[in-house]
């Protein structure tokens, strides 16, 4: 009996052991199943997250390629090319010729015109600013110079000559006086000779003689005014005091 016991109590033990063996054994394997289970949900979140990135990077790799051909294409054309390109054209018909002649032609046309118009406008704008514009310039009065032979052939029935030297100083003086004078509405002709000319060295004198109505008579020893009237000399004024004081009193 107490046999029995010392087996079923050994029995109940072994039972025991292995029972007990068999609990860790299936708590070490559901373990491994949840490690398992985790590795492979992070795995595919791995993989869940490469593959966006995997497309980004295909998308680059692309976009690089497509900009590569773009540059290959734009490259420029050889000579070769353009030559062929230039062969392989169509000529130019003759009406796109007269067409293009035509325009060209047109063209011309339109500036020429343009420029003959604006040629126009500023003659016509000038000629108007001058028209409209006083000239202020003073008048510069051209005396006639004569030959004292011809002292008294002059056309007209009364004038004065101003007989005076080349280098004179007063000749300016004279000249100013004479222009004022000239400007007078009834003003005379006024005349000049040069005593300096060898075609009035026949008239010069020591002594002067001019009031007289024949010229062969005339002498002149000094820069001198004289007054023709009639073919005859009426009034004379001999050096510079004289000239001046007459020519004073000529054109108050």
């Amino acid at each position: 009996m107490a046999n029995k016991k010392q087996e079923t109590s050994t029995k109940n033990e072994t039972n025991t052991s292995t029972k007990n063996t068999t609990q860790k054994k299936k708590a070490v394997a559901k373990k491994t199943e949840v490690k398992a289970n985790t590795k492979k949900v992070e795995s595919k979140k791995t993989i869940k997250e490469s593959v966006p990135q995997k497309q980004e990077e295909q998308k680059q790799v692309s976009k690089k390629q497509t900009e590569v051909k773009v540059k290959t294409e734009k490259k420029e054309p050889t000579q070769k090319e353009i030559a062929s390109k230039v062969a392989s054209e169509p000529p130019v018909s003759s009406d796109e010729l007269m067409r293009l002649t035509k325009i060209v032609l047109i063209v011309i046309v339109i500036v020429v015109l343009f420029y003959g118009i604006t040629v126009l406008m500023t003659k016509y704008k000038k000629e108007k600013t001058e028209n409209e514009v006083p000239n202020t310039t003073p008048a510069v009065i051209q005396y006639d110079e004569i030959m004292l032979g011809t002292l008294f052939r002059q056309p007209r029935d009364e004038y004065y000559v101003l007989i005076q030297k080349e280098e004179d100083p007063y000749n300016s003086l004279f000249e100013s006086y004479i222009t004022t004078y000239s400007s007078k509405a009834e003003a005379l002709k006024v005349y000049t000779a040069n005593l300096d000319s060898i075609f009035n060295s026949y008239y010069i004198g020591e002594k002067s003689n001019l009031k007289t109505d024949n010229i062969s008579e005339f002498k002149v020893s000094d820069i001198s005014l004289v007054k023709v009237k009639e073919k005859s000399v009426v009034e004379s004024y001999e050096g510079m005091e004289e000239i001046e004081k007459a020519l004073k009193e000529l054109i108050k």
